[in-house]
């Protein structure tokens, strides 16, 4: 059953600006670095983002569409919170080595 317009643009406000706060994780923040300065493409952001949101709602979608018959099992939260520690440590890891690395001379202009 959907809810009144207030109920649903309630919701809707709340869904953006938790995803907003979930947008400054730092996992995110991590990657998004050291794709930029891997890559020097001012587009990395733009295309980690969308990439990212899609995967988001496909995952809400279809935990949506199983939620009523599945209850997670009580593993897959430390699963997960060790997977994102170890992507982060990786992404850190990276981008301490990216910055560490010597850079040509010609890259940097007065």
């Amino acid at each position: 059953m959907m809810g009144t317009g207030a109920d649903t643009l309630g919701l809707a406000a709340l869904v953006f600006v938790l995803g907003l706060k979930h947008g400054l994780d730092p996992d995110h923040l991590v990657a998004i670095d050291g794709l930029t300065r891997s890559s020097r493409s001012r587009w990395c952001g733009l295309f980690f983002s969308l990439g990212h949101g899609l995967v988001v709602t496909l995952v809400g979608i279809a935990v949506a569409v199983v939620a009523s018959d599945w209850q997670v099992p009580r593993w897959l939260e430390h699963t997960g919170a060790w997977v994102s520690i170890g992507v982060l440590l990786a992404l850190g890891i990276a981008n301490l080595l990216a910055r560490c690395a010597p850079r040509p001379a010609s890259r940097w202009r007065s």
